[in-house]
């Protein structure tokens, strides 16, 4: 971990039996081991506290197969996460909050794949909005949105259906 308070919050064990856990981080030094490609979160600290997402092998001692940072200049903590059961492909999806004294500075990562999928892109209004993004089983982001309204609001828990839909 890194030299402050590193806190993990939750963790879900995928179909392959590895794990991911998710947290937030307060300071530079957390174990960081970026996916190779793709859209990911962030590899450096942001400030403040930061969101992280790590997945561990099923080894006796587990080995990080990747690791990131997500993030911006606020301060972002990642409050869930779950897995998909069904289908060939493994996802990960994670909500939590994100806190701005200056609405719309310093937000995460966002990312639009297009479609249909929900997107949204500036905060709602208060000091908290919820985010919620996806990851794939290398770690890749193919997804990410805030979820706010004009008050404060915070992402808690997080779960999918049988299709995938959160």
């Amino acid at each position: 971990g890194s030299s402050t308070n590193d806190r993990v919050y939750a963790f879900a064990i995928d179909q392959a039996s590895d794990v991911v856990m998710v947290g937030s981080v307060e300071a530079t030094g957390f174990p960081i081991l970026e996916p190779s490609s793709g859209n990911t979160g962030n590899s450096s600290f942001g400030g403040g506290s930061d969101a992280f997402i790590t997945k561990l092998d099923d080894a006796t001692v587990p080995n990080i197969l990747w690791s990131t940072y997500y993030g911006g200049t606020s301060s972002e903590m990642a409050h869930d996460v779950v897995t998909n059961n069904t289908g060939s492909s493994i996802y990960y999806y994670v909500t939590g909050d994100v806190l701005s004294v200056s609405p719309n500075t310093g937000l995460p990562p966002l990312f639009n794949p297009g479609g249909s999928a929900y997107y949204q892109s500036t905060q709602g209004g208060g000091f908290y909005d919820a985010f919620v993004f996806v990851a794939d089983v290398n770690g890749n982001i193919p997804w990410s949105t805030l979820y706010g309204g004009n008050g404060d609001d915070r992402g808690s828990n997080i779960t999918v259906d049988f299709d995938n839909n959160i």
